[in-house]
């Protein structure tokens, strides 16, 4: 976090106080994924 906080303050709009921003956890509410694994043909499909 302290990195993603270094390039927020090195942003010139941030630097000169004419923006604010504040850091949150990323967090993936939504979306899927899909994995298949066949071992008879040793297949991996994502």
């Amino acid at each position: 976090m302290q990195k993603a906080q270094a390039i927020a303050d090195a942003d010139p709009m941030h630097a000169e106080g004419m923006r604010s921003y504040s850091l949150r956890k990323w967090l993936v509410n939504e979306g899927s994924l899909q994995l298949e694994v066949k071992l008879s043909t040793q297949r991996v499909r994502l």
